[in-house]
């Protein structure tokens, strides 16, 4: 039983029923490949559209979405690396995500008619992110509550083309750029790091301390103890994250997770082993 929104979003471009939640669709004589995306328990998250690009525009994913809360105090803080096109509109309505050269964003949206395309895209609301793939697709995510709008993402694909028209003129217009990822290193040692730094400080807290908070026992020393952990930690992550697009974002959920993890070690794992 396909659920209405989608079934909403299948007669808008013009798909006859699929065996799966995967498509295919042709608009304007541009093909256009598709796929439901769901999250947890199969909820319907969205959908996500795709297209050939017909060229290598860039060695990693680029993203381009609109800026939220956290990436603005991600820049303040100096946390966040962010490409600036010197076009302040731009800048501050769009962000763009990519382990790539400024040289290659430079080039990819040197072009005022990209940026205000780009941008004029992202602002119909239809499209969450716009991704230019590493494998030469141009992808757009489309959430579900925007499945009912048929005709205005049927306008949306449409002028998607002429963007992607605008990005593999301006590819083509600059010579000698760099593709090159960004010599960071991968998110996996990072993770790594961050996991074994938090493994060696709860074990060197716990020696310490004597007490799992809050009990009577927890005194200054302990505390005092507790907030050192806590800063170093913070330092930590920061350093090992700093220098991408979503560094912030990366620090929060990683501080989120360790506190989840700290408390239910504290809580459930120590009393158990009886060191509480």
């Amino acid at each position: 039983m396909i659920e209405p929104r989608v079934a909403r979003l299948y007669a808008a471009l013009g798909i006859s029923t699929p065996l799966d939640e995967d498509f295919s669709f042709t608009l304007e004589g541009v093909d256009f490949e598709g796929r439901i995306d769901r999250g947890s328990k199969d909820s319907l998250e969205g959908a996500i559209l795709w297209t050939a690009l017909g060229a290598h525009l860039t060695a990693a994913d680029i993203t381009v979405r609109r800026e939220g809360v956290l990436d603005r105090v991600g820049k303040r803080l100096r946390i966040n690396r962010e490409f600036r096109s010197a076009d302040p509109d731009f800048d501050d309505a769009c962000y763009i995500e990519g382990e790539v050269p400024d040289a290659t964003l430079a080039a990819l949206f040197g072009s005022a008619e990209v940026r205000r395309r780009t941008l004029a895209l992202l602002r119909t609301g239809l499209f969450r992110e716009i991704k230019i793939k590493e494998d030469d697709r141009v992808l757009f995510y489309v959430p579900s509550v925007d499945f009912g709008r048929g005709a205005e993402l049927l306008t949306a694909l449409v002028e998607s083309r002429v963007l992607v028209s605008g990005l593999l003129a301006a590819h083509r217009s600059t010579t000698g750029t760099d593709v090159t990822t960004l010599l960071l290193p991968s998110r996996t040692p990072r993770i790594v790091g961050v996991v074994l730094f938090d493994l060696l400080g709860f074990v060197g807290y716990l020696a310490l301390r004597g007490h799992a908070p809050p009990t009577p026992g927890y005194g200054p020393l302990q505390g005092a103890l507790l907030v050192a952990f806590c800063l170093a930690h913070l330092v930590a992550l920061i350093a090992l994250f700093r220098g991408r697009a979503n560094s912030l974002r990366l620090v929060v959920t990683f501080v989120v997770l360790g506190i989840a993890v700290d408390l239910l070690v504290a809580t459930q794992v120590l009393p158990r082993l009886g060191l509480s």
